[in-house]
């Protein structure tokens, strides 16, 4: 008995062909085109970790000069604040929110956190210290320093109080 080889389709014979095809493709991909390796890829990541590092440190120092700005903001609207007290002040004042006398150096806190050391005298026109008295026409006051938490914001700012009276201050 004669028997006849199996019927095989035409799809069947297309998809026996195709898996020789597509492996036939495949090993021409791997052989003439190649993806990226893993160095490549390592490099890449290295250089966008180092500009994403660099983003955030640029954050982080700006952060930081913007708070040391408001520091210097606050303190400098204290000075401004107490040489405003100063000069409202009568001309015979002579402690100045403080239980300072002439020509020591008085420290007291003039906002929660602030500390503040002052010093005053009379002085002639001329810039030199004086005894004081009812012909001395001109005070000046300076602010040794002001800090907060240990750090010195400002130190040695001069105003001057006059006496404009023709009659002893």
């Amino acid at each position: 008995m004669l028997s006849c080889p199996p019927r095989v389709s035409g799809a069947a014979k297309h998809l026996a062909g195709w898996s020789s095809r597509r492996a036939s493709t495949f090993s021409a991909l791997t052989r003439d085109q190649r993806g990226f390796g893993l160095v490549e890829t390592t490099v890449v990541v290295a250089i966008a970790g180092l500009a994403i590092v660099g983003f955030l440190n640029a954050a982080v120092v700006q952060s930081i000069a913007t708070r040391n700005i408001d520091a210097n903001n606050i303190a400098m609207q204290i000075v401004r604040t107490y040489f405003e007290g100063i000069k409202q002040a009568g001309y015979n004042q002579e402690d100045y929110g403080t239980s300072c006398t002439r020509a020591e150096v008085c420290t007291f806190e003039p906002e929660p956190g602030y500390t503040m050391k002052i010093s005053w005298d009379y002085i002639n026109p001329d810039g030199t210290p004086t005894a004081g008295g009812a012909d001395n026409k001109l005070k000046r006051v300076t602010i040794v320093e002001l800090t907060r938490g240990g750090k010195q914001f400002l130190s040695n700012i001069t105003t001057y109080k006059a006496c404009l009276s023709s009659a002893p201050c």
